[in-house]
């Protein structure tokens, strides 16, 4: 069966111009790619694929590189066909209107945020404590 192209109006691969790579759905991501595509009747099987003008550069690996133990050294090797990173989703539709694309990165989690929120504090606390210094002193 051929594979069936899920992005409405998208032209990856049919126009005579460069030929783009494509990917199938994760297993384990489906739901957040479906949620991300701009389609309402989508349904996926195992022959539906998005190609590479979906995903920021930042989604997409093209090299990948290892550590030769013998000889201590990092070798960087061009892959054949290019892959997405872990957690990538597609953000871009450029033939869809604009409100559909996002290039906003997902959000933080609760640990994160918490990090991020005691570190606003201690900063705000440590600009207190040198402006009540600064006063002291004079």
């Amino acid at each position: 069966m051929p594979n069936t192209y899920c992005v409405a109006n998208c032209r990856g691969n049919y126009d005579a111009g460069n030929k783009v790579a494509v990917f199938s759905f994760p297993k384990v991501e489906e739901l957040k790619w479906i949620q991300a595509i701009p389609r309402i009747d989508l349904v996926v099987t195992k022959n539906t694929k998005i190609c590479e003008k979906h995903f920021t550069d930042d989604d997409i690996e093209r090299v990948t590189t290892f550590y030769k133990e013998s000889t201590g050294e990092t070798l960087i090797a061009k892959l054949k066909k290019p892959r997405l990173k872990e957690g990538a989703t597609p953000k871009i539709f450029p033939h869809c209107p604009s409100y559909l694309s996002s290039t906003r990165v997902a959000r933080d989690g609760p640990e994160v945020r918490k990090l991020n929120l005691e570190e606003q504090h201690l900063h705000k606390a440590i600009a207190e404590s040198l402006l009540t210094k600064e006063q002291y002193d004079n």
